[in-house]
């Protein structure tokens, strides 16, 4: 397992609608991928404004480039674990798309009401 931090690379098809949401002041979209390479393993993926042209749904097959992050909290049931990736490179249906390093602050504070979906 990647270390929370590492730069990685994922690809899954994306699980449901993209959520739209700000983050640093930014208007992103959030995408939950299940992994190509596993039975249940997903990862909720942060689109910065560089892919808004981007048409992404429910169904897609990607594969995203970023910096990845994991943040556990406590939970009804015990400790919930969130794993994330900041995409910085995504493939799309046959193209590639190439975005900036997002420029943020790691944020250990945020609420689990940030966070949509625990995996």
């Amino acid at each position: 397992m990647a270390e929370s931090g590492d730069f990685r690379g994922i690809s899954g098809f994306i699980q449901f609608d993209p959520q739209e949401r700000e983050a640093a002041g930014k208007p992103v979209r959030d995408i939950s991928i299940r992994l190509s390479n596993t039975v249940d393993k997903k990862i909720r993926v942060t689109l910065w404004p560089d892919f808004k042209d981007v048409p992404i749904k429910k169904g897609d097959f990607v594969a995203v480039e970023g910096r990845y992050t994991e943040v556990t909290k406590d939970g009804e049931d015990g400790p919930v674990t969130y794993k994330n990736l900041s995409a910085q490179l995504l493939f799309h249906e046959g193209k590639t798309y190439k975005g900036s390093k997002p420029a943020t602050t790691n944020d250990s504070s945020a609420s689990a009401d940030d966070e949509d979906e625990p995996f």
